[in-house]
């Protein structure tokens, strides 16, 4: 038996066309998971840079903060200006805010706070009696 004349030249041709769509097919989904792949790949790698960019940003900006302090910039011009002899370290010591002991001083006959408006009626030598010997 001849194959030709089993098997007509129409499906022959339509399961030619069938086997080349199917082909087109399957590249075509190939290609498409590649790149959606290669789309992933780039946005891990967009997020890994993104991470370390917040990291930096906010290294910046506590670097940019501690500028600002009067402190540093007395700390950073000694340095700069050659100011710090061999050996020496500059160290930078917070500002320690006392209360005002003149304030907590209570009135004996009201039995409440003095008010700044109060304090300034004074004279400066009931103002040191009181800061210093804490008379009331």
């Amino acid at each position: 038996m001849d194959y030709k004349k089993t098997v007509p030249l129409g499906w022959r041709i339509f399961i030619i066309m069938g086997i080349v769509v199917i082909c087109y097919q399957i590249f075509s989904l190939a290609t498409s998971i590649y790149n959606d792949y290669q789309v992933d790949q780039n946005i891990e790698k967009f997020k890994a840079v993104n991470r370390d960019l917040e990291l930096e940003k906010k290294q910046k900006q506590k670097e940019y903060l501690y500028a600002l302090l009067r402190s540093s910039q007395e700390k950073l011009k000694k340095e700069n200006f050659g100011e710090v002899f061999p050996g020496e370290q500059v160290i930078i010591v917070p500002e320690i805010k006392f209360a005002n002991p003149l304030l907590n001083i209570v009135d004996e006959e009201k039995n409440d706070l003095f008010t700044e408006g109060q304090l300034q009626n004074l004279t400066n030598l009931e103002k040191w009696g009181r800061y210093l010997w804490g008379r009331r």
